[in-house]
């Protein structure tokens, strides 16, 4: 009822059927299943607190998750499960923050996150450990490329471009690196803005006909595609 209520952005009452669930799990035995299920309400509340714009509960519901998580990281060696959590908790901690202007935390979050992303990937010190476990290094890079993103918007907020500029950088070569056309878009398009800001226009319409250029080479390979699809199609039909 609560996953409906959301879907239909019936926010409060959404919220009330979470609340029902939070009670009962936070006097659920102490079992790890348990208590991801606890964890995952708890990013509802708090995501839900945020879209209600109770923005200081929302910031308790997302601490106590991120309590929770610390408790189960130990005894949960599910990379991607805990990245995931991770990355819910501190995007919480991090948005609620930035509405609130108190970029002090922000930035302390976003580090925190960084740091974790960092220290995980650390964990896979050989090209062997990165073929046996790809989806989890493929979460964690995901991961610390959304922190790269977190991070320089807390920069650009407190208006400290130079390091947001530099953080906007290290996310574009992730994009690139993960070949995710969708982010590395809007990485160009933040230091588009940065450039433009500073008065660096030159720069600044480099990276917006960056932008552009990945977009045609995205409909052009599309469109190559579907060419090729339809000869195969004829192909196929003319054999029979």
């Amino acid at each position: 009822l609560g996953e409906c209520n959301l879907k239909l952005l019936n926010y409060q009452k959404a919220r009330e059927y979470f609340l029902i669930q939070y009670e009962i799990l936070n006097n659920a035995e102490n079992i790890l299943e348990f208590k991801i299920y606890f964890i995952r309400i708890l990013l509802k509340l708090g995501y839900l607190d945020f879209l209600l714009g109770s923005y200081l509960s929302s910031i308790d519901f997302y601490k106590n998750a991120l309590n929770n998580i610390q408790n189960i990281q130990k005894h949960n060696n599910n990379i991607s499960e805990l990245s995931y959590l991770f990355g819910c908790t501190f995007n919480g901690l991090i948005n609620a923050n930035l509405i609130l202007k108190d970029y002090k935390q922000a930035i302390k979050y976003s580090n925190i996150l960084l740091e974790y992303t960092l220290n995980e990937l650390a964990k896979f010190n050989s090209i062997e450990n990165i073929k046996k476990q790809r989806k989890e290094y493929l979460s964690l890079k995901f991961l610390e490329m959304n922190a790269c993103f977190k991070l320089a918007i807390c920069y650009s907020s407190n208006k400290m471009f130079h390091e947001a500029l530099r953080l906007h950088e290290r996310e574009a070569k992730l994009a690139k690196e993960l070949k995710n056309i969708l982010f590395l878009t809007r990485a160009y398009s933040n230091i588009a803005q940065i450039f433009y800001f500073n008065k660096e226009y030159e720069n600044s319409i480099n990276f917006y006909r960056k932008i552009l250029n990945l977009i045609e080479e995205k409909i052009s390979n599309k469109t190559n595609n579907n060419n090729n699809l339809f000869i195969n199609l004829n192909k196929k039909k003319e054999k029979y």
